[in-house]
Parts: C-alpha cells; structure tokens; sequence
C-alpha cells in the first residue's frame, strides 16, 4: 500500500454515527434475513405469482380500456380490452408479424391461470419496434381487439393495438440527454467494482480518490465538495473473488479472499469518520450467486463493519433523508445484452433506462445451467421494481455513464480495475478511476470526478 494510505486502527469511531447534520438511512426492502428460498418447485410458481401481481397493479393504471383476466377474454368478442400477462414467449411469422403468448397468474380459484395470444401486425409500426424487444419472464400489458368470431379455445388470439410496460408512463418519449444539477447540500458518492485483489485493480487512482474524499487532493473547489459527502455507496464487487471466470487465478495478486476484504477494510478505515459507508455484494463478492443476494456474511464482513461500514444485499432499497435509492450491481444487464434486442455494454444510459422500463432489474428465469447469475426460487421478487426510486445505482459493466428520467437518476458507476483478459475476449473497455456525485437532498447528479491521471480530472 501507499506510505500516503495508511490504515486506522480497529476500534475507530463508527461511522454510522456519523456527523449531526447526517441523513439517517433507513432500508425498505432487503433480502438479507429474510431469504425464504427452497429447491421446491412451489416456491418458484409463488416467485412468478407475486411479480405478476404487484407489475399488474402498476400496469392496470395506466389503460382507459376494459381491464379483463385472459381467462375471461373469450365473453367480450368484438370488444377493446385491456390484458395484462407473464411472457412466455414472442416470435415472427413468415409475413413479418410478431406473435406474443402471456399467461395470467393471478390464481384466482374462479379464473384459473390462462393463456392469451396477442397478434401484433407489421403495419403497425411503432407497435412491432416496441414488441420486438420484449423479454420472456417480464410482465407487459396490451390494448387488445377480441375478434368477434373467436372461438372458445385455451389460448385465445386477439389482436394487439398498445403496449404498455410497467414504468412506460414515466418513460416515454425522447432520451434526456446527461445533466447535472446544482446542489448547495449533503452528497453522496456513487462508486463500485473496486475488485480489490485484482492485479488489474487501480491502486493509485483509488488512494487518490480516497486521498480527495479525505479533503487532501484537489482544487479548493473539488476539495469543498469532498467536504459535504455524507455517505458512500458501492454497488457490488468491492473485491475481485476467486473462480469468477476461467483463469482469474493468474490475475490474483491476492488469492485469499478473507485477505481480499482485509484489504478493503484498510482502505476504508482511510473514509472520514462523518462519511456513512455502504456496500452491497455483486458476483465477485463470497454470497450464493443466484439474485437476490444476501448481505456480504459475517466472517468477513465483520472486517468492514468495525469500522463503520453497513453492510446491505443485491437489490436494495433504502432511503437517505426522504430520497430513495435503488442499490443494484447489475447482472441482468447481461440478460438484455444477450437478448438480441440492439443493446450492448456501450450503451449505458440505455441499458438502466431499458431495465427500468420494465419494473424489473431482471426478468429472464435463469436456470443454474447458465454463465450468469441463477434466479433464486423465492416467495417474494425482491428485483421487482413498484416503488419510487429516486436514484437507481448500478455497476458490474465497468462502464460509466448517468442520464435523468422524469424525475429518476440513473447512475452506473464505473470501476476501479483495468481491462482483464476476460474482458478482452469479451470486447468490453471499462471506464475505470470515475465516480458520481449526487445530491442528498435533490436526488440529482450534481458532479463527476476521475482519478485516473496525476489530479482530479
């Protein structure tokens, strides 16, 4: 470590008590301690059950049409109807039409899970582009005309006129192109993917981001910012692991993982006291894999906690004051990536903007067969996303970027690693030593700082 870095001693004041003026935070929704997830089956069909119902709710409001259970669709031949169902799947006919079969999970004993076919002609064009990239597993909702010679059949075919998505209301329209607001408040520092433990990991950017967040580096002007953060926010791997990918071995410079966090919790003990650590896990980081992730446990954790650090899961909810953060690492990004919708890690404001669209962090089942993060079979769908957010935070692409919309800002958060080898196969350039400034107050972006060369960039 630097001779400029130098680590505290256990037993230093917590920093969770914080300065006076301090925004207390409190978590609304969490996994950790609460898991309830079983290899049985059932458990699964309740997981699905409840994302269904609760997008339903945020999904029926925004239709002046005939809200029917697709069970039903069959009793208002030749009428406009409103559906609302789980994508099981969508595919192209030879003429160009797309092909969208939903299912209805409501449970109800009198309306039994039924399916529904929505037919969505080419001529419609905005139509088609919107359909084209729907996921399975999401829940979407259609303005529908049922033919009125449709027959009684399990899976009745209608045709599509609208679509709507669960955040569409808020989310329509042009692309708000990136803005920073001014902010006289407390603030928040937005940060991820340290991968301490890496050999690729940006030690001096890093003691200079903690050296400025110290208010020893900087201009009078970023050293007056330095002054007013209250908390910092780290989504996900804080560390590098081990077993994340093929030969991540040769990349270790340190392979123990309890070594690893040892290491964090040095360079944290540097954070001012006044500033209110908090760390979620990510796929590098020693929690199961499947999402949603429990806090990083306790045998290491414990490390990062005596010295003031809350430690919170993988999503996470919680409010600073009366502004509520989205804590997410990011692993369903992989899913819209590999969807074939257009999108690719490049495409970074997209990419959060795509994930809020759909009131879910990450809707594709994924089985334990796959590369990415498994679905864990839970009772309750901690990534649905039927709440305010006034600041979705995100990581795990090693990209950089943050946009606003209607009200939501969307941060992804960088990292603090170099290109691995991993990802140069996969052809993804991160945008490392960057982090965000947002308002505590506000809940906008009120600034961006880069550490990479000599000074604050």
């Amino acid at each position: 470590m630097n001779e400029n870095v130098q680590p505290l001693k256990k037993g230093s004041p917590n920093r969770t008590e914080g300065r006076e003026k301090n925004m207390g935070l409190e978590i609304m929704r969490d996994v950790t301690g609460k898991s309830e997830s079983t290899s049985d089956v059932r458990n699964f069909a309740e997981l699905f059950k409840d994302r269904y119902e609760r997008l339903k709710k945020i999904i029926d409001t925004g239709s002046n049409s005939k809200q029917v259970p697709l069970g039903q669709v069959s009793d208002y031949r030749g009428d406009d109807v409103f559906l609302v169902g789980l994508v099981q799947d969508r595919r192209r006919t030879k003429k160009g039409d797309q092909i969208v079969r939903m299912e209805d999970l409501s449970g109800d004993p009198e309306n039994p899970a039924r399916e529904a076919i929505v037919w969505i002609s080419q001529k419609k064009e905005g139509l088609s582009e919107r359909v084209e990239n729907i996921l399975p597993d999401e829940v979407v909702g259609f303005e529908a005309r049922v033919p009125p010679n449709l027959d009684g059949s399990r899976s009745p075919l209608v045709w599509g006129n609208k679509m709507q998505r669960p955040e569409s209301q808020k989310l329509e329209g042009a692309n708000s192109p990136p803005k920073i607001s001014r902010s006289e408040g407390p603030l928040a520092v937005l940060t991820s993917d340290f991968h301490v433990g890496s050999t690729e990991f940006l030690e001096k950017p890093f003691q200079r981001f903690l050296n400025w967040l110290s208010g020893k580096r900087g201009p009078p002007k970023e050293k007056e910012l330095a002054e007013r953060v209250e908390y910092l926010l780290v989504a996900g791997d804080a560390v590098d692991g081990g077993g994340v990918y093929p030969s991540q071995e040769k990349e270790l410079e340190i392979r123990n993982v309890k070594k690893q966090y040892e290491r964090l919790a040095e360079y944290l003990s540097n954070v001012p006291d006044h500033i209110n650590v908090v760390v979620g896990p990510g796929n590098h980081d020693p929690v199961r894999l499947a999402e949603p992730q429990p806090a990083i446990p306790e045998d290491l954790g414990s490390l990062l906690v005596d010295r003031g650090v809350t430690l919170v899961g993988n999503p996470c909810l919680f409010k600073i004051g009366n502004v509520r953060f989205l804590l997410y690492h990011g692993e369903g990004f992989d899913d819209l990536v590999s969807a074939g919708i257009g999108l690719g890690y490049d495409d970074r404001e997209e990419l959060m903007v795509e994930t809020m669209r759909r009131g879910h962090l990450a809707p594709v089942y994924r089985n334990s067969d796959g590369d990415q993060a498994p679905t864990a079979p839970e009772r309750r769908d901690y990534l649905v996303i039927d709440e305010p957010v006034d600041v979705f935070h995100a990581g795990h692409s090693h990209k950089f970027g943050f946009c606003e919309r209607n009200g939501t800002s969307m941060v992804l958060s960088g990292t603090f690693q170099s290109q691995t080898s991993f990802q140069k196969r996969k052809g993804i350039s991160p945008d490392p030593g960057k982090v965000a400034l947002v308002g505590l107050e506000t809940g906008s972006v009120v600034g961006k700082l880069g550490f990479l060369g000599g000074g604050l960039s």
